[in-house]
């Protein structure tokens, strides 16, 4: 049998096959014939060249960038409008001086 590796470009199926039996079933009331059977697989094996990278288009990178940009724009406006970038500051010393001696 020669192996694929000594045939790179040659297409192949790999095939694969499975039987099962079934011994028990997990309800209270148990079937009459418990299932069984086999099953077949075929893969297809497509072997692509080294070449055959392509290079990712500069209009792509510039169209994700920006739309990357825009999605965190509109992120940090909702933010915003939600007071998220609001800080509460304690009180200095000054201030709780001036409102403790009223009580």
């Amino acid at each position: 049998m020669q192996s694929f590796l000594k045939k790179p470009l040659e297409q192949f199926i790999i095939q694969s096959g499975v039987s099962y039996r079934v011994n028990r079933m997990p309800y209270r009331i148990e079937p009459e014939s418990l299932p069984n059977g086999t099953a077949m697989a075929d893969t297809q094996v497509l072997w692509v060249s080294p070449g055959g990278e392509k290079e990712i288009p500069t209009w792509w990178l510039i169209v994700g960038v920006l739309a990357g940009l825009l999605i965190l724009a509109i992120f940090i406006f909702v933010m915003w409008k939600l007071g998220f970038f609001q800080r509460t500051r304690p009180p200095l010393e000054e201030e709780e001086d001036l409102t403790s001696d009223g009580d």
